[in-house]
């Protein structure tokens, strides 16, 4: 850092380009595949051969770009920038500084390849698949939200780790989609004995399975529960709990435990042919979690003390739901595995606010019908409040 170059600028620019929450490029690179053009009244840039462009309005944009576009090649610092700006008699440092920032807001520039130290691992025998996921990351992520590169992204996501609730008819499916999210750690709770497990899905799964921390969950007693969820949440940084036909007391205290801790937490549930997917708990708001849906549930809707009862029933007899005897449409559970993944992912990598924060989505896999419910907060909630 030029600590004298620095004093040199206007305050306005000291504050922006070496504010720690901007994360400026400290040597700024054009994205590759813009074409730039000259606009009627300014400057036009068009983004990898797509319909979106940006518009910098001003004749006096075209000659910052012309002077400017030469230096953001990755070989030129900001330092380097701003150093060449001052000696410059054509041009200002206000003007390059608010060129640079808008080319910034934009997404136009990026940091230099070298340093940029890329770590995400996607383990999945399909390397070709793999390194399509990981294109992807490359490509979109770093030029959204808080992050300045790729390797801020990849960090996030390695350092990342999630507990995974769920059925063991689900386990499969689910993990099929987690190898392609390039999450670092996961830990899964699975509501059965591991005589159940095995039966269902084999030993050459149930392998693959025990690569990763691994409980079983086969009494429903409130202590019981309790003292499994709170020993476990706190190794984890969110929650995900992927059920069919859910206890309303069970998800709620998982709600709880994650309120007490302080975890995200992204609610899924498949009942028959229709899943729904949050809401997505932050303990630290103001978001409602699953038990205030519930409980608004149960104030407006006629019906849900008896749903309520009827699950409850079949749970305490241990009786098969309708599903588990004629089968899951695991086509239709993959869409809801991979939209609460989305929304974790995007929460984990800043790239932008989960869309489900006070929120369910929920559809129907054979009408292909889609709702969202906004779900408001129950002040004095006995789960979150």
């Amino acid at each position: 850092m030029n600590l004298l170059l620095r004093e040199k600028l206007p305050v306005i620019l000291q504050e922006f380009f070496w504010d720690v929450n901007v994360k400026f490029p400290q040597a700024p690179k054009l994205v590759e595949g813009i074409r730039v053009y000259v606009a009627p009244n300014g400057l036009g840039i068009q983004f990898r051969g797509s319909s979106e462009r940006v518009a910098i309005k001003g004749k006096r944009s075209i000659v910052l770009w012309e002077w400017l576009s030469r230096l953001l090649n990755g070989e030129y610092t900001l330092d380097d920038i701003f150093h060449y700006a001052m000696e410059e008699s054509s041009i200002s440092v206000s003007e390059i500084g608010s060129m640079l920032k808008t080319l910034h807001c934009y997404h136009i520039i990026c940091e230099r390849e070298s340093l940029i130290q890329s770590s995400l691992k996607i383990s999945n025998s399909n390397e070709n698949s793999t390194k399509q996921q990981k294109y992807f990351f490359q490509r979109v992520f770093p030029f959204m939200g808080g992050n300045r590169d790729i390797a801020e992204v990849d960090v996030k996501l390695q350092k990342s780790s999630v507990l995974l609730i769920t059925n063991k008819e689900l386990l499969e499916a689910i993990l099929l989609n987690l190898r392609y999210s390039g999450i670092g750690s996961w830990g899964i709770v699975i509501l059965a004995s591991k005589s159940e497990v095995l039966d269902f899905i084999g030993p050459q799964n149930l392998s693959f399975i025990e690569e990763h921390p691994i409980k079983y969950l086969t009494s429903f007693n409130k202590n019981e529960i309790r003292y499994l969820l709170d020993n476990e949440i706190p190794n984890y940084k969110y929650v995900l709990p992927i059920i069919n036909n859910p206890n309303p007391f069970f998800s709620a205290e998982i709600a709880r435990s994650c309120f007490g801790i302080n975890r995200p937490m992204l609610s899924v549930s498949f009942f028959e042919n229709t899943y729904e997917i949050g809401p997505f708990f932050i303990p630290c708001g103001d978001s409602s979690c699953c038990a205030c849906r519930h409980l608004r549930k149960q104030s407006f809707n006629d019906s849900s003390v008896h749903d309520f009862l009827y699950y409850q029933h079949l749970n305490e007899c241990k009786l098969l739901f309708d599903s588990q005897i004629s089968g899951y449409n695991l086509q239709g559970a993959n869409i809801a595995i991979n939209l609460a993944l989305s929304q974790i992912i995007m929460s984990i990598t800043q790239v932008a606010q989960p869309s489900l924060i006070n929120r369910v989505l929920s559809y129907d896999a054979l009408k292909l019908s889609v709702s969202v419910e906004d779900v408001i907060k129950v002040p004095g909630c006995p789960y979150c409040s």
